[in-house]
């Protein structure tokens, strides 16, 4: 009975034992909590990782949320793709251009002829007469403003600007010595208007495209031009002087522009190269002497 009492006692101690040894050995449910990763997967358009601990959980989600409220106020970029090709916008404008019409010279001329001598008319002069020779000089005078202005290195066609200017040409200085040039002497006093002045009205866009275009009449380029002539009071002397007796108009267009020149002349009837010697002490005019060895006595350039 004793030894029974005994074994029983050992049987007891040794099953204790092996159940705090198999507890000891076997981890608390909390310290498992505490050792086993915590594994989070947070995703977001930007994101998509698996976060171990708490410090990056919140520097993830502040970084998304300051995303999110960028991405709020500023509009998604459309990516390029072969179904929406980029194509260039470019500026456009609502144009009006009129087709250039033709400008006949002999018309321009002819209508600038008339409106000055309706001008003396008005005030109670004589009309001028026109000649062909004169006109001949004013033409070329015209041509010869307007190529040199085509000659400067910063002429722009769209923008046109002639020098005017009444003295220094290729066949004379003057216009006395460009009528002797033309071989026209019978004059006596001589004057000279000219003008240049736009063709069309034309409206440029800041970058310069043109936009609009209309082109002038005859008749509003002439009574444009004349009016100008008036509003000067050298030009409308020349228009105005009683003395003058005849006229020609000559006229030379520079792409938009149009160069107008007009010589006035009192017609001498003596002492003028290669005319009658006049009945007067002067019996011709400076530099020309009356040759008397002739059947009929003439002025001739002195030597």
């Amino acid at each position: 009975m004793k030894q029974f009492i005994l074994f029983l006692i050992f049987f007891t101690i040794a099953g204790s034992a092996i159940l705090f040894y198999t507890f000891l050995s076997q981890p608390h449910e909390t310290e498992k909590a505490k050792k086993k990763p915590l594994t989070l997967t947070y995703k977001d358009p930007y994101v998509t990782k698996d976060v171990h601990n708490h410090e990056n959980i919140a520097h993830i989600s502040k970084s998304a949320s300051s995303k999110t409220d960028n991405d709020a106020q500023k509009p998604k970029a459309q990516h390029r793709t072969e179904s929406t090709p980029r194509t260039r916008v470019e500026q456009s404008h609502n144009t009006h251009i009129e087709p250039r019409p033709s400008y006949d010279r002999r018309v321009l001329e002819k209508l600038f002829f008339e409106e000055v001598n309706r001008q003396r008319l008005i005030n109670d002069l004589e009309p001028l007469e026109f000649r062909k020779d004169l006109a001949r000089t004013a033409r070329k005078y015209s041509e010869e403003l307007a190529m040199n202005a085509k000659q400067n290195p910063h002429y722009d066609p769209r923008t046109a600007t002639v020098e005017l200017r009444h003295f220094g040409a290729t066949f004379g200085m003057t216009v006395i010595e460009r009528l002797a040039y033309k071989k026209v002497y019978d004059v006596s006093r001589a004057g000279e208007n000219i003008l240049s002045l736009p063709l069309d009205i034309s409206t440029y866009a800041p970058d310069g495209t043109l936009i609009k275009r209309t082109w002038r009449t005859n008749e509003e380029v002439v009574t444009d031009g004349v009016r100008r002539w008036m509003l000067s009071s050298a030009h409308r002397a020349n228009i105005l002087t009683p003395t003058y007796t005849h006229t020609g108009v000559g006229v030379f267009r520079l792409d938009n522009v149009l160069v107008v020149t007009q010589i006035f002349i009192t017609k001498a009837s003596c002492g003028y190269y290669k005319g009658p010697c006049c009945e007067t002490t002067d019996a011709c005019f400076t530099g020309f002497y009356c040759d008397t060895d002739r059947d009929t006595p003439e002025c001739r350039m002195e030597e």
